[in-house]
């Protein structure tokens, strides 16, 4: 099955979208054509080439600065790092998975920064 991913980048280019992953949530396309992907079940990042292979895949669950529990929406910052939103939080993440800066708690709020769920992201 072949499908339009609508970013800047990729915009009228097919793309295959591949199986094999636990719980697909978030998709973006880096500027180099790498396919960032959140799975939500297996609380990883998977990152593609353009030609699909897996490079690499980071995250282990958890509520400390750089682990994963439940990444929703994903995103590329301006400054090239990956911006997901996990659990009640927002990390900002290297593409080895260091925690560049997290927002939030692992527990839902209505404080400042603090976040209930956030689900989805775009820059």
């Amino acid at each position: 099955t072949f499908h339009t991913i609508p970013s800047p980048e990729m915009r009228g280019k097919p793309v295959n979208i591949i199986s094999g992953f636990i719980g697909p949530h978030g998709i973006v396309i880096t500027k180099n054509e790498d396919i960032v992907i959140t799975e939500l079940y297996a609380n990883r990042i998977t990152i593609l080439n353009k030609e699909e292979k897996k490079v690499k895949s980071f995250g282990t669950m958890g509520t400390k600065a750089g682990q994963i529990t439940f990444p929703y929406g994903v995103a590329i910052s301006h400054d090239g790092h990956v911006l997901v939103t996990d659990n009640h939080r927002l990390q900002k993440l290297t593409f080895e998975g260091h925690c560049v800066k997290s927002v939030g708690s692992s527990k839902t709020g209505n404080g400042p920064l603090q976040f209930n769920g956030p689900m989805g992201i775009t820059v």
